[in-house]
């Protein structure tokens, strides 16, 4: 029965680790659309521009240690966007990709020629960290599609050595927009007219926890396991040698 108990714990500590899901784990997150809004914007004497762009972010975070860097992957790529022109009282409207660089967006055919814009922008980001933990650098830009590493550095404490401690990185979105709206003809242009819009707010704010893996606690069950296992092999030679003198 003694042997039999051995066997049961050994079985159900084994059980326990393999299932164990600690929430320090990484894993990709699913992208988020983050939408920017530039309403009813006068461009020049004859044009007004309504906006709406979104981009698509990826977030991977790395496995972090107590006292270690940790880094968030993030990726920031164009997504579906429209803009409406407001000409002589007419309002045209257009879809595109929104773009983190520059685009000419072709929208109508006038009298005088044909209406585009011109949509160039930049995404921007100061992210904000909460818990213990530290970010270096503060802010961070894309001039174009692609990924960036935020990185941070955990302050490590007694707790955060057998229990996961959470840090949550929070990334507020900025698109820097300047859009160029103009009429051409024949391969010339007849009017253009330029604004720097500034910038505009992402919505929404992305949030992504990011957990210390329990080095303590996982040295903790290694030794139990260790000693179980040991203890177990001890019980089982002296239950073969007491089978070996009582046959004799």
């Amino acid at each position: 029965m003694k042997h039999d108990a051995a066997r049961i714990f050994l079985v159900l500590l084994a059980v326990g680790l393999l299932s164990m899901r600690f929430p320090c784990i990484p894993s990709v997150s699913s992208p988020f659309l983050v939408t920017f809004k530039a309403l009813d914007v006068a461009v020049g004497p004859v044009f007004g521009v309504s906006l709406d762009l979104r981009v698509a972010v990826g977030v991977t975070p790395s496995l972090l240690f107590p006292g270690g860097s940790g880094s968030l992957n993030v990726g920031v790529g164009g997504d579906a966007g429209n803009l409406s022109v407001i000409y002589l009282g007419n309002t045209y409207s257009e879809e595109f990709v929104t773009p983190i660089g520059s685009v000419k967006v072709p929208v109508v055919d006038v009298a005088s020629g044909s209406i585009y814009v011109n949509v160039t922008g930049i995404v921007q980001s100061t992210p904000v960290v909460k818990g213990a933990a530290d970010l270096s650098p503060t802010s961070y830009s894309w001039v174009s599609q692609g990924s960036q590493s935020i990185t941070f550095t955990h302050r490590i404490s007694a707790y955060s050595l057998f229990f996961p401690d959470v840090v949550t990185v929070e990334l507020p979105l900025e698109y820097v927009l300047t859009v160029v709206v103009g009429i051409e003809a024949l391969g010339s242009t007849v009017l253009e007219y330029s604004l720097n819009v500034g910038s505009l707010e992402g919505s929404p704010t992305i949030s992504q926890d990011v957990s210390t893996f329990p080095v303590g606690t996982f040295i903790v069950l290694v030794a139990v396991v260790v000693v179980a296992v040991r203890y177990w092999r001890i019980r089982r030679k002296k239950a073969k040698a007491a089978k070996i003198q009582a046959k004799q």
